[in-house]
């Protein structure tokens, strides 16, 4: 919830359009060829995740289904589901 909902109403962040989360021990191993916000920015997505590696079950039990609830709650619709690779 904090990353969804909580972090993104802080005041530091107004007033900005994107923001890319990279915990604490995440990384990219390697350079970035692309353009993250230009992509989501040209596909109209208001979120997006992506995400390589296992997590273990407990850590994402219901996790579709709460962002179903996430945007029934919220009167919106996370681009049909559908990853920015696949659009």
């Amino acid at each position: 919830r904090f990353k969804s909902t909580l972090v993104l109403q802080q005041p530091a962040l107004q007033g900005f359009q994107w923001m890319l989360w990279l915990d604490s021990d995440s990384f990219f191993p390697g350079s970035v060829k692309r353009d993250f916000f230009a992509e989501m920015s040209a596909a109209g997505a208001v979120f997006g995740f992506t995400h390589t590696g296992p997590e273990p079950a407990v850590f994402v039990h219901e996790l579709f289904d709460v962002a179903l609830l996430f945007e029934a709650a919220e009167g919106v619709q996370l681009q049909k589901h559908v990853p920015l690779e696949k659009r």
